[in-house]
């Protein structure tokens, strides 16, 4: 990857596959130009390794370090804040979370038929492939 660079500001990030040179000659796959071409014409290879995180932060560019070689993306950790939940979201999720406890109960008592069961299933996650399971997980809290 790389990106132009005019005036130490960071201009464009990816090489086009039509460009125009310096001189003024317009370039059919210019993303393929030999590094010593790009690099007069104003490019420089982009180093961009995003720090590692966990769930609950994030990677954010913040900028560009630019070198006389080499241009190295700048990062910052910020904390991901879960978006708020309405009142309403709550008492949805409250009442879903009721509804299953009562229908695991039944379940667990055999006291539904099959075609009960299947009407209820909605309630409940929808099965993943690819997804490793146990016996009656979804009727464990």
């Amino acid at each position: 990857m790389y990106v132009y660079v005019e005036n130490g500001i960071v201009k464009q990030k990816g090489l086009p596959r039509t460009g125009t040179l310096k001189d003024g000659s317009t370039v059919s796959n210019y993303n393929l130009l030999p590094h010593d071409v790009l690099i007069a014409e104003g490019w420089l290879p982009l180093i961009d390794e995003p720090p590692e995180t966990d769930d609950k932060h994030r990677a954010v560019r913040t900028g560009y370090e630019i070198y006389g070689d080499r241009v190295e993306a700048i990062y910052s950790i910020e904390e991901i804040i879960p978006p708020a939940i309405s009142e309403e979201e709550l008492q949805d999720k409250a009442r879903l979370k009721a509804q299953q406890l009562a229908v695991k109960s039944l379940i667990q008592a055999k006291s539904l038929s099959t075609e009960e069961i299947i009407e209820l299933a909605p309630l409940f996650p929808a099965y993943e492939v690819g997804k490793a399971y146990s016996i009656g997980c979804f009727l464990q809290e």
